[in-house]
Parts: C-alpha cells; sequence; structure tokens
C-alpha cells in the first residue's frame, strides 16, 4: 500500500509539473525577446526620435485643440530646457572621474 501511494504522489506531481515546464519554456523566450527589443524597460530615445515624437504631438494638437497648441509648444521648449539642465547637472568631472578608477584599481588589487 505504501509503494501506491508514493507512485500516486509521483505521478499526480509529474502531471502538474510538465505543463508547468512547457509554459515557462515558452514564455522565457518570448519575454527575452521582448527585452532585447526594449519593450518592458525604458527605451531611450535618440535625438531624432524625440524630435518626431514631438513633431507628432503637436500635429495632434493642432488638429484637435489648436487653441491649446501655444501652450503646448511653450510647455514643450520648457521640458527640453530642463532636459539640458538636468544633464548639465550630472555631468562627472574629470577629478571624480580619476577618483572612481583609483578606488576600482584598489578593488582589483585587493587594497579595499
Amino acid at each position: 500500500m505504501n509503494w501506491k501511494t508514493k507512485v500516486v504522489s509521483t505521478a499526480l506531481a509529474l502531471s502538474v509539473l510538465i505543463p508547468t515546464v512547457a509554459l515557462a519554456a515558452d514564455d522565457t523566450s518570448t519575454t527575452s525577446k521582448l527585452l532585447t527589443k526594449g519593450f518592458g524597460l525604458h527605451q531611450r530615445m535618440d535625438d531624432t526620435q524625440r524630435q518626431a515624437m514631438k513633431e507628432q504631438l503637436l500635429d495632434l494638437v493642432d488638429k484637435y485643440t489648436p487653441e491649446s497648441a501655444e501652450e503646448w509648444k511653450n510647455a514643450l521648449a520648457e521640458q527640453e530646457q530642463l532636459a539640458t539642465q538636468l544633464k548639465e547637472k550630472f555631468q562627472i568631472s574629470d577629478e571624480v572621474k580619476e577618483k572612481i578608477e583609483a578606488i576600482r584599481t584598489q578593488i582589483k588589487d585587493g587594497t579595499l
């Protein structure tokens, strides 16, 4: 009677496990394809993509709410200005880069 219980419990576990493993194998390939394309993660846009998006947005504004087009243009110009200021603020100086490199070499040497 003991061996029957083991066989039944093993068969039950396999009947649940096999479809789950097959589904997981299919799902990871799809997920990895999506992640390599940038889906599910924040995509960085280059200047041409950003400009195209801005023009498309302004076209939609002109089409549906032309009375607020000037507000949109001002908001987008302010956004661009703030993004430039943010980039300038987070520039790493040469002194800081040298300190970081010194720390990396100490870590590689094992002194830190």
